[in-house]
């Protein structure tokens, strides 16, 4: 079996939401935790844990990294992060 790690910046579009939803439930690979990353990685993170949460997986650690860019560019955010979720 495979490990995995989801890196993401889960929130803005539900393609990321997918990502996590299919490796938490795959049983080809081990999810061994997600990280966010871009922006407010916090607020990914609390998205990622309420997705977790909902499929019953509550127990895969969600670590937030940092938001903003390592070179001179700034992170955008869209303003719609975690609509409808909390």
């Amino acid at each position: 079996m495979e490990r995995l790690i989801v890196d993401t910046d889960i929130g803005t579009y539900y393609d990321d939401a997918f990502a996590v939803l299919l490796a938490a439930n795959s049983p080809e690979v081990q999810l061994e935790g997600v990280t966010t990353c871009y922006g407010d990685t916090s607020l990914r993170a609390e998205i990622a844990c309420k997705v977790l949460e909902f499929i019953g997986r509550p127990e895969v650690p969600v670590f937030a990294g940092i938001g903003d860019p390592l070179g001179e560019a700034e992170a955008l955010m869209f303003g719609f992060e975690g609509e409808g979720i909390f």
